[in-house]
């Protein structure tokens, strides 16, 4: 059966106006290019190879599996959706959407036609606490300037919420509460740790084991090149985990 175009969705009248007073909440990082950054600017976004608005995302062209008008971000009621309006469908880690839209979190990963390929960053999750310092390897405790630029070997983490690997920088965004788990890992490099002590030290006891190790886990496959054989992050299935930036022995 024949799929039905889905209805081009009608961009709110007042949309320049609430622009021009929006907050900005969430930015799409570039899978292959991760300094490349769009800032979400508006509270209605779309996504196309016709997309022309100020805040729009223009798709190139030649991409032939992208419709004109194919998805649109919309920040309602407090958090970020993408809405799919194309006959191809709109990818959401892997699942795809035709017609319906999807509430995003921060490290989703959003995949249309061939060319466009990020990642959702969610401002007020991902960085860096303000409420926690912990000095990290190579960022100096008196400016947060980094003593040195990334190693060309193992991790690295500075203060503004970016990781490195091996001198470049991961693609997977570390959300707030992981880099406030990562801060304490790097204080205690080598020393045999629990869940347990990551949920009463870091979490404050606020969430379960089972949660602290899924995200411990989801750091994992993030930091790691090879998540099936970690070499700086292990968790075994005890509850027991270890970690050194330079490669555990």
């Amino acid at each position: 059966m024949t799929a039905k175009r889905q209805k081009t969705p009608s961009r709110p009248q007042d949309s320049s106006e609430l622009s021009s007073t929006f907050f900005q909440t969430a930015l799409l990082q570039n899978v292959d290019i991760p300094q490349q950054r769009i800032l979400l600017k508006s509270p209605f976004v779309s996504i196309g190879r016709a997309a022309a608005g100020e805040n729009d995302i223009p798709i190139p062209t030649f991409d032939s599996n992208v419709s004109r008008t194919h998805a649109s971000l919309i920040y309602d009621d407090g958090v970020w959706v993408i809405e799919d309006h194309s006959l191809n469908g709109t990818y959401v880690n892997g699942t795809r959407y035709v017609g319906s839209r999807v509430v995003l979190r921060d490290g989703d990963y959003i995949h249309i036609g061939k060319t466009f390929h990020v990642i959702f960053k969610d401002l007020e999750m991902t960085g860096v606490d303000d409420g926690v310092r912990t000095v990290l390897p190579g960022v100096s405790d008196t400016n947060d300037r980094p003593l040195s630029g990334p190693p060309s070997q193992g991790l690295w983490a500075g203060e503004d919420g970016s990781v490195y690997r091996d001198g470049l920088m991961i693609t997977h965004l570390i959300s707030k509460n992981e880099f406030r788990i990562l801060k304490y890992l790097m204080a205690h490099v080598n020393v045999q740790l629990t869940i347990d002590q990551i949920c009463r030290n870091i979490m404050g006891g606020q969430e379960n084991m089972v949660h602290v190790r899924e995200m411990l886990l989801n750091m994992q496959y993030k930091l790691e090149s090879n998540p099936s054989a970690p070499k700086y992050l292990q968790i075994d299935v005890s509850g027991e985990l270890r970690f050194c930036p330079e490669g555990l022995k």
